[in-house]
């Protein structure tokens, strides 16, 4: 999970080429997903699930294919990554997100129906908890 959780805060973290699209209503951006062989059945926090994806990409790593769905959430940039449980073997996560701070980075982890998700913003941990 460390690992992952570093990668994928350096994805979130790396506005160069941040997303592959971006522009699309929600099931515009399922349709793109199902295209590129993302994950396009997920499940939002319910503080996102208002807000609308704004752009997403597919991020490689360790082999494997990660959805991340980028968000404007108060003001602030968040993204949600999204892989196959089954990618990430002996990860122990369950429903209810673990929630980690390194220095500005706020992430939480948790998994649901067969994915781990991984949600990183640049917010205090206290409001990123408060969006889950």
């Amino acid at each position: 999970l460390s690992a992952f959780r570093t990668a994928m805060t350096s994805a979130a973290l790396d506005m160069s080429a941040h997303a592959d699209t971006w522009g699309l209503d929600a099931d515009g951006y399922r349709a793109w997903l199902v295209e590129h062989r993302g994950e396009s059945d997920f499940t939002l926090p319910p503080g996102f699930a208002a807000q609308g994806i704004s752009a997403c990409k597919i991020v490689s790593w360790d082999q494997h294919r990660v959805t991340m769905l980028c968000f404007k959430v108060a003001g602030a940039h968040v993204d949600l990554f999204v892989v196959d449980a089954a990618d990430l073997p002996g990860i122990s996560l369950d429903l209810k997100p673990t929630l980690f701070a390194d220095g500005t980075m706020a992430t939480a982890a948790w998994k649901r129906d067969g994915k781990v998700y991984l949600l990183a913003g640049t917010m205090p941990l206290s409001d990123l908890q408060a969006l889950l």
